[in-house]
């Protein structure tokens, strides 16, 4: 039993060690394909982030976002429809550099589900996310994050009589607290 110790205070100490961040993101979205996409209105999208870092290259984590799709009154549609998304999404980033410099660049892809207030009701959608951006360090418990993502939600129902997929862009920016 003496011999498992130092495996356990390893265990805790690498646990402890461990760096946890929280994100405050603000963006703006263009969705761009689909057979509505020509009639989307950009808007506004934002989001909290936790995530964790187990090595100093590798950030895993969850992203809760808010996002807006407005639609103009072109057909299919007979008058203008506004929807409101709720994502959640687990999240992989890759540190392209490491700490050495005080900019970093990153890639990462995020999957996880959207919740859609629709016109015929409430619908769901698997949702993937392509990102990539910069990491500026502002102090070593702050960042400033400037970024973009390439986004699908696959088979959204908008009303009874329109399903698609819906793909884009955003733009964001982001507040980057680190514990």
């Amino acid at each position: 039993m003496k011999s498992l110790r130092p495996i356990a205070l390893l265990t805790l100490t690498a646990a402890a060690a461990q760096a946890y961040n929280i994100e405050f993101q603000f963006g703006v979205n263009k969705p761009q394909s689909g057979d509505l996409a020509g009639n989307f209105k950009s808007n506004s999208a934002t989001g909290i982030a936790w995530s964790a870092n187990p090595t100093e290259q590798i950030s895993l984590g969850v992203t809760y976002s808010l996002r807006t799709l407005e639609h103009t009154p072109t057909a299919p549609l007979s008058t203008a429809v506004s929807n409101d998304v709720k994502t959640l999404t687990v999240d992989f980033t890759y540190e392209l550099s490491p700490s050495q410099s005080g900019i970093r660049p990153f890639v990462g892809v995020n999957l996880g589900n959207s919740w859609i207030d629709t016109a015929s009701g409430n619908d769901t959608a698997v949702t993937g996310m392509l990102n990539a951006g910069l990491r500026f360090d502002v102090s070593d418990s702050v960042d400033v994050v400037l970024g973009a993502r390439y986004f699908t939600l696959w088979n959204v129902n908008y009303t009874n009589t329109v399903e698609e997929d819906t793909k884009g862009w955003e733009s964001f920016a982001a507040i980057r607290l680190k514990f």
